[in-house]
């Protein structure tokens, strides 16, 4: 509340991970803790959260105006994202409908964090991130279009000018050594990923994908003669046909260099040139794997064991603020707890140009079974980890 003079209108993206209120956490979010009569009302004398009749009644009351004042926040073209699990799903998505209106609905995120989970039914390894809008419309009718970079695409790029400063326009020797070095990435290296883009041109780094037409049984899909330039004869046909009509290729086949990739001879059916720069970018999917643990141990590496449970990861967090953010605009978080949110924009402000910015809000005491904890969370975990964050930590490396 007292933010908002300053802020309402102003905030680009949301990001907020509340209670999940599984029933055994002794959370305590209200406006005075220290009120008798709210004390008494929250039930906490009643016994553990999940022992409790009015446990999703008293979440609720805790999310409503929060959810409310988060919105008043916004700006126009604006989003905002919350995590939760299946406890309070149902719930959450009544009561986001009713305070951004259904129409503004973007989507729910499944992130599977682990292939095991601990349950006597099922495996329960997931968990969701709500999205909605400040206004839908205003985004449609800026032709917002949200993409996250692909994982390991700037690192080929990076090697790849290295190898451009090397040798130059020789962009046989080029492929050699860009296979070379894929080759040598450890299993699970997300640049291994696109190896497949080992030909080069001027132009930059590409994979030579086909443009056949695609089997739908078009029986006029264009078949006109593509003349290979070396031997001047033309080259084989897909049997389905050409995937462009013959103007387009002929001005794919005029530029410099053209976007039409050849073989040896007229043998092989050519290729169109599919630039790595030019899809190093895709949406954001709505289903995402990414281990829970690694954040763990970001956390723990920063601050010591045990000093925080289940922190969020700030690479997830990061794709999600980069994609819907600018440079120069202002990131929220009013569930700030380990401070991932505030990790994730500095990690994209490393990147370079005008820096994002951000606002954490975290109680300074939270409740554990009742007694409150000896640390101070904003203080001795928030702050703590922003700041060593922002002196140059970098990743779980260090």
């Amino acid at each position: 509340k007292a933010l908002l003079p300053y802020y309402a209108g102003k905030v680009k993206c949301i990001y907020i991970d509340p209670p999940y209120n599984t029933g055994n956490e002794g959370w305590v979010y209200n406006d005075n803790v220290n009120s008798p009569e709210i004390r008494r009302w929250l039930g906490q004398v009643i016994g553990k959260e999940g022992e409790t009749l009015d446990r999703h009644d008293r979440w609720l009351c805790m999310m409503y105006p929060r959810l409310a004042l988060l919105r008043q926040f916004l700006r126009e073209d604006g989003a905002i994202f919350v995590s939760i699990d299946d406890n309070e799903l149902a719930n959450l998505l009544l009561l986001m409908e009713e305070t951004f209106g259904a129409q503004n609905q973007l989507a729910t995120i499944v992130w599977e964090k682990g292939k095991k989970g601990d349950s006597k039914f099922f495996s329960r390894n997931h968990e969701y991130i709500v999205a909605y809008a400040r206004s839908k419309n205003v985004l449609v009718a800026k032709n917002t279009k949200w993409k996250k970079r692909k994982s390991g695409v700037d690192e080929v790029l990076a090697h790849y000018q290295n190898l451009r400063k090397k040798y130059g326009n020789n962009y046989e020797d080029i492929r050699v050594e860009m296979m070379k070095w894929y080759r040598a990435l450890p299993k699970g290296s997300p640049a291994k990923a696109h190896k497949h883009y080992n030909w080069s041109d001027a132009r930059g780094l590409y994979f030579p994908d086909n443009f056949h037409g695609p089997d739908d049984g078009r029986e006029s899909r264009p078949r006109y003669d593509i003349i290979h330039p070396t031997t001047g004869k033309p080259c084989a046909k897909p049997s389905t046909g050409w995937r462009w009509e013959e103007a387009r290729t002929k001005i794919a086949l005029a530029e410099d260099p053209p976007r039409i990739h050849f073989g040896p001879d007229e043998s092989t059916i050519p290729c169109r040139k599919s630039y790595l720069v030019d899809v190093s970018n895709e949406p954001f999917p709505t289903v995402i794997y990414k281990d829970g643990r690694a954040a763990t141990l970001v956390v723990e590496q920063l601050l010591g064991k045990g000093r925080f449970s289940f922190p969020k990861d700030a690479e997830v967090i990061a794709d999600l603020v980069g994609m819907v953010s600018e440079p120069g605009d202002i990131i929220l978080d009013s569930f700030s707890g380990s401070g991932t949110t505030a990790h994730a924009v500095l990690q994209l402000n490393a990147e370079g140009g005008t820096p994002r910015r951000f606002v954490m809000v975290q109680m300074a005491y939270e409740s554990d079974e009742q007694k409150v904890l000896e640390q101070n969370i904003a203080r001795d975990i928030t702050a703590e980890r922003v700041r060593r964050v922002a002196q140059g930590y970098t990743d779980a490396k260090g």
